[in-house]
């Protein structure tokens, strides 16, 4: 099957608990219905997750334990036949004014330069904070204008106030999210 458009995903707050500052595999537990959801998304779209991980450059946690806080997301993951194909992070702080830190592109840049089919104009982006919202917003500005962005009650529920944003949906979980996606897909 052709998979040319994806669906871009914030781990913490979106398909896990948030938990400020994760420091090893104990910390992970899924979110209720995200297993189901990807699985659904998972026929039409790649899911690719972009997260910013600041613990590593602050010491809280090492490049290893991360692999295998992203193996225990895949692993929970599978036992509903759901996957994630590809995870990209920012191990930075703010303060480093990295170019791979969301809001910024690069992540999703990188993933467009990996899967060479992918069509932003088809795809999707979800979080719960509003840097992930400004990173579609950014995304559009670069000539990207149907990459549709839905924002989480889950997690931060776009609460944060970083960015004044506003998404194209805002709706209370990851399910709700696949049925708008699969409605419009």
């Amino acid at each position: 099957m052709k998979r040319d458009k994806a669906i871009f995903l914030d781990i913490d707050g979106t398909l896990i608990e948030e938990v400020p500052d994760i420091k090893n595999v104990n910390d992970v537990k899924l979110l209720p219905f995200v297993g189901e959801s990807l699985r659904m998304l998972n026929k039409d779209f790649l899911i690719i997750a972009l997260t910013n991980k600041s613990s590593i450059e602050k010491g809280y946690c090492s490049e290893e334990e991360l692999v295998k806080i992203f193996k225990k997301i895949k692993k929970e993951l599978s036992a509903y036949k759901a996957k994630i194909d590809r995870i990209y992070h920012c191990p930075h702080r703010e303060e480093s004014n990295c170019q791979c830190r969301k809001p910024k592109p690069k992540l999703i840049l990188d993933a467009l330069n990996e899967f060479k089919k992918i069509d932003l104009n088809k795809s999707w982006l979800i979080g719960d904070k509003s840097r992930d919202v400004q990173l579609g917003v950014n995304l559009k500005n670069l000539g990207y204008r149907e990459l549709k962005t839905i924002g989480l009650e889950t997690g931060y529920g776009l609460k944060d106030k970083e960015f004044n944003v506003k998404p194209d949906f805002y709706v209370k979980n990851l399910s709700e999210a696949a049925k708008i996606i699969k409605g419009q897909a």
